[in-house]
């Protein structure tokens, strides 16, 4: 192998990894209030919550009654996550899949992702993915809604064994769309006003 392709190799996988480095590293606590956990990947032990402490990949977060967590996504702090009341949520930072909604609701609003980036939440019933939008996913119950309200999110149901259904399902400024588990998302419906 030529030295020019090795070093062309070198060189996009340094760029790979540092890309993955500093978006991983830029993942921090922004807010929180209330009784709020989070776990180191894979263990049971908690942390305590400070703000500005970096969250990793595969950590757990659980907030109880009247409490939240907020993470920021990026340095200039144009994508934040609210983790509302009793919830359960794991990083992930899979590819687009940023989040495992275990169970109850968390607030997304983004504003700076790149072009050719993507924000997914994964539950156990669907997908939820937007290139910069806010919206809401809730799941429980073997069911997920999804409610925006600004801009568009796409989503998509999952298979028993765990695959993505191939039909992405737009969801529009002021709609909502509910995915009951291994079934495709229900038809679009206006958000109550309540909401």
């Amino acid at each position: 192998m030529s030295k020019l392709k090795i070093m062309l190799i070198t060189l996009v996988a340094i760029g790979l990894l540092s890309n993955v480095y500093v978006y991983a590293a830029t993942i921090k606590v922004f807010d929180f209030s209330g009784d709020a956990k989070i776990y180191a990947t894979n263990t049971n032990n908690v942390s305590t919550l400070t703000k500005g402490m970096p969250v990793s990949a595969g950590s757990k977060i659980i907030t109880g009654k009247d409490s939240y967590v907020e993470l920021v996504f990026d340095n200039e702090q144009g994508n934040i996550v609210k983790i509302l009341e009793k919830t359960e949520v794991i990083i992930l930072l899979e590819n687009d899949e940023k989040i495992q909604l275990i169970d109850g609701e968390l607030y997304a609003m983004l504003q700076n992702l790149k072009n050719d980036e993507k924000f997914v939440v994964r539950t156990p019933s669907a997908t939820c993915g937007a290139r910069g939008t806010g919206w809401t996913t809730k799941y429980g119950k073997d069911v997920t809604e999804t409610q925006v309200f600004d801009g568009v999110v796409y989503v998509r149901g999952i298979n028993e064994d765990g695959s993505l259904m191939r039909k992405e399902y737009k969801v529009k400024k002021g709609y909502e769309r509910i995915t009951k588990r291994f079934s495709a998302p229900d038809k679009m419906t206006k958000i109550k006003k309540e909401r």
